[in-house]
């Protein structure tokens, strides 16, 4: 063969990949277009107007076909480039001869001499996350982020691998910051059994009760941690869950709910409400035995198709943890008392997740005295304010984040990620009437609606524990008479 047949056949096989290659971007193009039903709406229009367009220029003889061909490039351009990802595989060549010289001038390198790939840029309202594919580890990434952020020349949030491949790498750069407050909206209330609590980098952040049963609230003093409390209660009380609150303050903090959640202000009632939680806990347990279920979702969804009754959700909202499980200071009847409660707490947090009953467990100042291990192990949801200590933040979150917070009120780490809780007002629980009236959305609700005159009959029959008597214990903490209150 001479060198010209070998020419030849080069120019041949050349032509032949360049027919293949456009011939795969085309049928996958048409393939995209032809299979949703708001890109065939485009084509279609686009074409349409196009020849429309053409055929009136030529009646009014301004143009004798000189447009003809305009709704040809007009397929070429939309089913071509657009959905036979061309311009996409045009642009990723161009950014990935950018990022490659970025990598280069600092010398960030895989062990066999590749740089990281550009996949992709993903632009959300607060932030902008670039994907790169590569071998080099994330703990590599992590330990030269500041040299990369000098090299991008922007400030990165996160830099994260996925969990299904760790050589996608995901660096996160914020192109806004939150906002500084975010004042409360009924319209934040979700469907289905999610209590929200504010808006972070990537949308509302909230608890979702079927993944998450239970949540820690930890932070300091005028940080904003009753007000997520008030938030949830609120959110709780429109979905008409059951809602009780301990508190030995007598329920300041919340004494907008007052009528309608029951409050728990003694040491000694709140033990005698943990048994009885438990007790209610295993008679659930054992009802979606007899029928079958395995949660309280699935047994409520039996029931609506059955014509059976309903559970409610039950929340249980501690104010502050310390105040019921430490010793410190109690005498020996007192102490008694609190061990029970805390072995009741472990056995709640363990086995209530799918009965519907949910621990909100505040906490001011987060210690391994107070937060028990077993506790802490079956509680996923967890909100951490600002501390200057990073000691209560490693317990609460695993890590030193929370130190790291700007010093704004509201400002807290909640589901692996920064938010701003939202600011709800003690006056805006006068729009539960509406909702307990005529619901925003009637699904939302796992348990038949509540008459308005049955829950102003429960407003004067709430219970309000623990008025008899108040133990030492609960003495030394508070400042206030129970006379002083309008409960």
């Amino acid at each position: 063969m001479t060198d010209y047949d070998r020419f030849f056949l080069g120019i041949l096989k050349l032509f032949f990949h360049v027919i293949k290659y456009f011939f795969v971007i085309s049928w996958y193009g048409i393939r995209t277009v032809f299979t949703n039903r708001k890109k065939i709406i485009v084509l279609a229009t686009g074409t349409g107007v196009l020849l429309g367009v053409n055929y009136l220029l030529t009646i009014l003889y301004i143009s004798n076909g000189l447009f003809n061909g305009w709704w040809k490039i007009y397929l070429f351009v939309y089913v071509f480039l657009l959905n036979g990802g061309l311009w996409d595989r045009i642009k990723n060549y161009v950014m990935n001869v950018k990022y490659e010289k970025l990598f280069e001038s600092i010398h960030f390198v895989s062990t066999d001499n590749f740089y990281p790939r550009y996949i992709e840029t993903t632009i959300t309202e607060n932030m902008k996350i670039i994907t790169f594919y590569c071998n080099i580890p994330l703990s590599v990434w992590v330990k030269k982020q500041d040299l990369l952020e000098s090299a991008f020349n922007a400030r990165f949030h996160e830099i994260k691998d996925r969990p299904n491949d760790n050589r996608m790498i995901d660096i996160y750069i914020l192109i806004k910051e939150l906002l500084s407050m975010i004042p409360w909206n009924d319209d934040f209330i979700s469907d289905g059994d999610v209590l929200n609590i504010g808006g972070g980098y990537f949308g509302t952040v909230g608890m979702n009760l079927i993944r998450q049963p239970h949540a820690f609230i930890a932070g300091e003093t005028g940080s904003g941690k009753s007000i997520i409390l008030q938030c949830m209660i609120y959110q709780a009380l429109v979905k008409n869950y059951e809602v009780k609150l301990i508190d030995f303050k007598r329920g300041v903090s919340f004494s907008c709910f007052s009528g309608l959640i029951d409050i728990v202000i003694e040491l000694e009632q709140a033990n005698t409400l943990f048994a009885e939680l438990i007790k209610e806990v295993n008679n659930r347990l054992d009802l979606f035995v007899d029928e079958n279920v395995q949660d309280i979702k699935s047994y409520n969804q039996k029931m609506r198709k059955t014509g059976g009754k309903n559970l409610k959700r039950i929340i249980v909202v501690i104010d502050e943890l310390a105040e019921l499980v430490d010793c410190g200071g109690a005498d020996k009847e007192e102490k008694a008392i609190i061990q029970a409660i805390n072995k009741n707490l472990r056995t709640l947090a363990r086995i209530a997740r799918a009965s519907g009953v949910h621990l909100l467990l505040g906490v001011q100042r987060p210690d391994s005295s107070i937060i028990d291990g077993q506790i802490k192990s079956n509680i996923p949801f967890r909100v951490c304010g600002r501390f200057a200590d990073p000691q209560p933040s490693i317990i609460v979150l695993g890590d030193k984040r929370a130190v790291e917070l700007p010093n704004i009120p509201g400002r807290f780490i909640a589901d692996n990620q920064e938010i701003q809780a939202y600011y709800f007002k003690a006056e805006q629980v006068i729009n539960l009437r509406p909702h307990i009236i005529n619901p925003k959305n009637s699904n939302i609700f796992e348990t038949e609606q509540v008459e308005i005159p049955e829950m102003l009959k429960q407003r004067t029959e709430r219970k309000i524990y623990g008025v008899k008597k108040c133990t030492s214990k609960t003495k030394k903490s508070l400042d206030l008479d129970f006379e002083d209150l309008d409960l």
